[in-house]
């Protein structure tokens, strides 16, 4: 059986309005004409408002009296919660202006003036548009990239990528951008797009804002990092070249080739090893012609 109410004394009668008791021995005021549909229900106190369930779901007294489901705030004016006459109650607009197409809408979050993701996507292809593009390269265009960069691609290609928002966030560069798949954003990296794979790109000159498809092939991860350029911390100036007391040893894929005296003569042991090893995808400290440089 369900637990019944103890009676409480009411508080003073107030003019135009009526108590309603809650579950506990706390009153809520309302006006006279919403007395009789607010007293159909049976209403609680959750420590702040009075509220009651609702096919399923919580709802206040005060949007309740209001006949409100918006997303504003609802104020009372004489800071008292139980106090849910009409007159005492004020909904507080705080929809906002969306910068760019004008529309008025609610967010939670009090730095948001943007409405929907094509707004924000739309804002951020009209503030990369105003940095120049570089110099023209026969044959190729550039796509202006968030931040002011720019990517080359093989003029061909212009049409195909130019709709999209793309942005250069990867760690080691990577041009990508996410798109709609299966109801989910899903990020895609501009390379593969390009070479229509799913297996690891190698950027034949290094540099990973060139995506036209004369320096992109296919490469597995060992022949990415024989492609790569020496590392800032080198102290040799050489690639695969180290201090090993007061001479230089050489390394090649973790294989000790041995001691030099000399960082140059070191060097020149490991382009050798490189070059058996790794072939076309090596990159060395004295290449030659056709050849990869790590200085880069």
């Amino acid at each position: 059986m369900p637990k019944l109410k103890k009676n409480y004394p009411e508080p003073d009668s107030i003019l135009g309005a009526k108590w309603i008791q809650l579950g506990n021995a706390k009153f809520v005021l309302v006006d006279k004409e919403d007395f009789k549909k607010v007293n159909e229900y049976s209403w609680a106190s959750n420590g702040i408002y009075a509220s009651t369930r609702l096919c399923n779901s919580r709802v206040t007294m005060h949007r309740f009296v209001l006949n409100y489901s918006g997303k504003c705030v609802i104020k009372h004016k004489n800071g008292n919660k139980f106090d849910n006459r009409k007159q005492n109650l004020i909904i507080i607009n705080n929809n906002k202006i969306c910068k760019w197409c004008g529309k008025e809408f609610y967010h939670r979050k009090k730095t948001r003036f943007l409405c929907s993701r094509k707004c924000v996507d739309n804002l951020k292809v009209k503030s990369r548009r105003n940095f120049s593009e570089p110099d023209p390269i026969s044959n190729a265009k550039w796509i202006p990239l968030q931040g002011g960069y720019f990517c080359l691609i093989d003029s061909e290609k212009h049409d195909q990528l130019k709709d999209f928002n793309w942005a250069r966030k990867d760690n080691q560069g990577y041009v990508s951008t996410s798109i709609n798949k299966n109801g989910k954003r899903t990020k895609i990296l501009m390379h593969r797009m390009l070479l229509q794979t799913d297996k690891q790109v190698d950027h034949i000159n290094g540099n990973t804002l060139d995506n036209r498809l004369c320096n992109l092939r296919e490469a597995d991860r060992s022949q990415q990092k024989a492609n790569s350029k020496k590392y800032k911390n080198n102290s040799s100036g050489y690639k695969g070249v180290s201090k090993d007391c007061k001479k230089w040893k050489a390394q090649c894929a973790k294989k000790i080739l041995g001691t030099f005296g000399t960082p140059e003569e070191a060097a020149k042991n490991y382009d050798e090893a490189a070059r058996k090893k790794w072939g076309e995808y090596a990159a060395l400290n004295f290449p030659r012609e056709g050849e990869n440089s790590c200085h880069r």
